[in-house]
């Protein structure tokens, strides 16, 4: 049956359906996923940071449905621990708006063993983290990143 058909048979149904299409406001989740690959692959890891910084700006927009939409999109691969970093961010902040996870969210679980902060510097190496100040989904995936260290300034 062609499109034509189906529009046919609702026809009269049609006027009384409103679809809304969304667009959020911000950069999804996948699309940075190709930023950070690219930062990561020329190892630019202050663009691959900023990128992370930037996911987690982007996901604390007020309307949770844009918070959904820009994190509903599996994202592709860079590596475990970038993988997990991004799988972190995004269900913290989809966590704080009570929002459901998607699936490529739950089963990026890292490894609670690494204790990996993304590599900066040998400066930023020697400065602690402080675990208390990371958040829940982040430490779990064995990702090191103060909750202060993710806020656009």
């Amino acid at each position: 049956m062609t499109l034509d058909v189906y529009a046919d048979l609702f026809e009269d149904d049609l006027d009384a359906v409103s679809l809304t299409l969304h667009e959020a406001r911000g950069t999804s989740v996948a699309e940075a996923a190709i930023t950070l690959a690219d930062a990561v692959g020329h190892n630019n890891f202050r663009r691959a940071y900023r990128t992370l910084i930037q996911v987690a700006d982007d996901l604390t927009t007020p309307d949770p449905a844009d918070r959904f939409v820009l994190a509903i999109e599996p994202p592709a691969h860079v590596n475990p621990q970038w993988d997990a970093a991004l799988a972190g961010i995004a269900e913290w902040r989809l966590s704080q708006a009570r929002l459901p996870l998607p699936g490529w969210i739950t089963s990026e679980r890292g490894n609670p063993d690494w204790d990996w902060t993304p590599p900066l510097s040998p400066a930023a190496e020697a400065i602690p983290v402080k675990v208390e100040n990371v958040p829940e989904p982040l430490r779990e995936r064995g990702v090191l990143i103060e909750a202060d260290e993710l806020a656009s300034v």
